[in-house]
């Protein structure tokens, strides 16, 4: 996707002339800057800004990079099982423009295609491999939106997201890390496989106000729930907010420890630190 627009792209896409972006441009309803030749140019960022806030059906989308079938095109869910990955990219910002936040599209349509492509497994000897693409698809999907958000100041609060060291999955770690940037917050992505002394080093050198803490893979020794709650006790003496998550967080029975169940509540706690 390019980075900015030019005035006539940005009226081609909402259907408007340009003399009305000229004149929303000077209103202050658009951000833009000017080229040394004097040209308005438009961050994509804010374009997406001014089509969510306004809801704006798009003239044509394809100027963004959105499929050209974007009105009628199937929805994410049969684009990750064929394995359409530019057409599931597009779907996934087309939901982003239409006003859906991030942990609602976590929590929603992309939680809801992974699940069905997943009861696939035994009866369809192919699951396996569609489930593997359809979670690249669901990666590149986020890192593009990511690509589109708009930036958060560099004086904000930090906020870290990781899995423990034995836990490969990224896409959780990726999924949260969004949903603190939605809320104002600057992402510092460490990824799966973390050992629990670099994020503790992480959570001191960065000043984070958040940690989260994904378990997908199945807790299969108590030197991980150890060094689970000595992150939380450490993180606390940091005036850090540890919020762990993910479909094995349940083994976790410490009343001390943050539970988060989906990527909404993981939203409510990161705007309120």
């Amino acid at each position: 996707m390019q980075k900015t627009l030019s005035t006539t792209e940005f009226a081609d896409v909402l259907g408007l002339s340009e003399s009305s972006i000229r004149r929303m441009a000077d209103n202050g309803e658009i951000g833009f800057h000017k080229t040394r030749g004097g040209h308005r140019k438009f961050p994509v960022e804010e374009a997406i800004r001014y089509i969510r806030a306004n809801r704006i059906q798009l003239t044509k989308p394809e100027i963004l990079g959105l499929t050209t079938t974007y009105q009628t095109s199937p929805g994410f869910f049969e684009a990750l099982k064929v394995g359409e990955s530019d057409l599931a990219v597009s779907q996934l910002i087309r939901l982003y423009l239409e006003g859906l936040s991030v942990h609602e599209i976590c929590d929603g349509p992309m939680r809801e295609a992974l699940v069905k492509i997943g009861q696939t497994f035994p009866s369809d000897k192919r699951s396996i491999f569609v489930e593997h693409r359809a979670i690249t698809i669901c990666m590149r999907s986020l890192l593009q939106l990511r690509s589109v958000m708009p930036t958060v100041g560099g004086n904000a609060k930090r906020g870290i997201t990781a899995a423990p060291s034995d836990d490969p999955y990224f896409l959780p770690c990726l999924m949260a890390s969004l949903v603190l940037h939605e809320a104002g917050l600057v992402e510092i992505n460490l990824g799966p496989d973390t050992p629990m002394d670099i994020l503790e080093d992480a959570i001191e050198d960065e000043a984070a106000s958040i940690v989260c803490l994904s378990l997908t893979s199945p807790i299969r020794s108590r030197h991980l729930t150890t060094e689970i709650t000595r992150l939380h006790r450490n993180s606390k003496e940091k005036q850090c907010r540890l919020v762990i998550g993910g479909q094995s967080s349940y083994q976790l029975d410490d009343p001390e420890l943050n539970i988060c169940g989906s990527m909404g509540e993981l939203s409510r706690i990161a705007r309120e630190v």
